[in-house]
């Protein structure tokens, strides 16, 4: 190439942020000065995020340099630049090129179309950073601090959901604004299948439960009807307040299971919960794991269904053992896990649950604290010198096991299944299955960049830019 005339172009350039691949030019046609003048020119297009028309990148290149350049010079740099997917119509720099961790959410954003949750914006950059050794761990502290600091960003409330400024249509009020705003909109209560409706309208992402809990617990609400809610401003009358139901002794809630088990004996787990829960009036979690801790009942898994099934010999036998005086102590702790079963993995202060358990059972404060610390099932912690009690619950449940080694996948396959595979849990689905679509999406564009590379099938800038483009493109090619 030297004895041509050719001269080889240096791997790197004063101001411009790219690398170059192996590339030669005539040193006749270009000066060093002219190649620096073009690549320097060529800079603006790493101050985009986004995916470029290149018509635009040559306009802002231009209006950049003070030298006279061509397009066709401007293209074949671009082409020389290994950090810059190219196609005919559009440029993108790649994810592991951009600058920040913000840059990166941008990214993500743009492909989702939609406002989501930072820690898995946080997710899927690392999940994008694997591929590139030179990426370090993004941490979700890291990502939001650059968020909050970014105007390009958006909150969705409080939700912890993030959409970019641009799209103008981000509604950044807390679910308990977006309420009183429907509230307010209506000058009238309104029922909670109306609140619920016309609240996803400002914020989409608001759960039935938020709302419930919004409703009923915030003092600038008050419900005045059944399932009828006001703003507290409006001074009407309130609806007179559910009683608590009374704690439900042992002795009852075993009357409960031997009568329904003396119906139906062996009976599916899920059938004896809900004929407990109609003979007691207790919630399902609570009713759950009151019949796991019941000596006699034969619990078992049956082979090929979903649901394990109870037996007892002997329903009789459930109350022959139970003592006719029950001690305090037991009475506390059963008045203790009434209340805390009903809200699973709800902390409540100790001082208010001492209160609770005091309308029905009769004990000194230090009393209740000895008792509560003897349950090794009821989790006791602190928060800003606030002592709390929390029942901590999580439905066990059996992972999908995938044997991956059956569809004769690579060690590096393998390696990037590892982590969503483990999460195709009850509890986890959704994050495995979102990690999983990463994969898919990733490997996918991989695919078909590197067949447009090596020209079998056509591929343009669009078709890699979001997955349903992907999808339709291998569609079409019939790939």
């Amino acid at each position: 190439m030297e004895v041509s005339g050719f001269v080889k172009m240096p791997q790197s350039i004063p101001g411009f942020r790219g690398s170059l691949s192996e590339s030669w030019v005539h040193s006749k046609e270009h000066k060093k000065s002219k190649i620096e003048a073009i690549f320097q020119a060529l800079d603006v297009v790493y101050d985009s995020v986004t995916t470029t028309s290149i018509f635009d990148i040559i306009i802002a290149a231009k209006k950049k340099s003070k030298l006279i350049i061509t397009n066709d010079s401007l293209k074949a740099a671009l082409k020389a630049t290994n950090d810059i997917d190219i196609n005919s119509e559009y440029v993108e720099v790649k994810f592991s090129r951009l600058r920040s961790a913000a840059d990166k959410a941008i990214r993500i954003l743009e492909s989702h179309g939609k406002p989501v949750h930072f820690s898995k914006i946080n997710q899927e950059i690392n999940l994008l950073n694997k591929s590139d050794s030179s990426q370090g761990y993004v941490k979700e502290y890291n990502l939001k601090n650059q968020m909050v600091a970014d105007s390009r960003f958006t909150p969705v409330g409080k939700s912890g959901e993030w959409g970019l400024s641009a799209w103008n249509s981000v509604n950044n009020i807390t679910i308990i604004q977006a309420i009183e705003k429907v509230l307010h909109t209506s000058g009238a209560p309104l029922n909670f299948a109306e609140i619920e409706s016309k609240v996803a309208e400002i914020r989409p992402d608001a759960s039935r439960k938020s709302l419930k809990v919004y409703l009923n617990n915030q003092p600038i609400f008050v419900r005045v009807g059944k399932s009828e809610y006001a703003l507290t401003a409006w001074r009407l009358v309130p609806a007179p307040k559910v009683k608590k139901k009374d704690a439900v002794s042992k002795r009852d809630f075993l009357l409960a299971i031997q009568a329904t088990l003396e119906m139906k004996n062996p009976i599916n787990f899920p059938d004896l919960v809900n004929a407990v829960r109609e003979r007691t009036k207790l919630g399902e979690v609570s009713v759950r794991q009151r019949i796991l801790s019941i000596d006699g009942l034969e619990i078992k898994k049956q082979s090929g269904k979903r649901y394990k099934v109870v037996f007892c010999s002997r329903p009789q036998s459930l109350l022959e053992n139970i003592e006719e005086t029950t001690l305090l102590r037991d009475r506390v702790q059963e008045e203790i896990k009434s209340i805390l079963f009903e809200k699973p993995n709800i902390p409540i202060k100790k001082g208010d649950l001492y209160k609770e358990v005091l309308k029905n059972v009769e004990c000194k404060r230090p009393t209740f604290y000895q008792y509560l610390d003897a349950m090794a099932d009821i989790e006791q912690f602190k928060n800003n010198n606030t002592f709390y009690a929390v029942y901590k619950h999580e439905e066990q449940v059996d992972k999908i096991e995938i044997d991956v080694d059956k569809f004769n996948a690579d060690t590096k396959t393998k390696e990037l299944l590892e982590r969503p595979l483990s999460l195709l849990t009850v509890s986890n689905v959704d994050i495995g299955l979102f990690e999983l679509g990463l994969i898919f999406e990733n490997r996918l564009k991989e695919y078909l960049i590197k067949a447009k590379n090596e020209g079998t099938i056509q591929v343009s800038a669009k078709d890699t830019s979001k997955l349903v483009n992907m999808i339709s493109c291998v569609v079409r090619e019939g790939v």
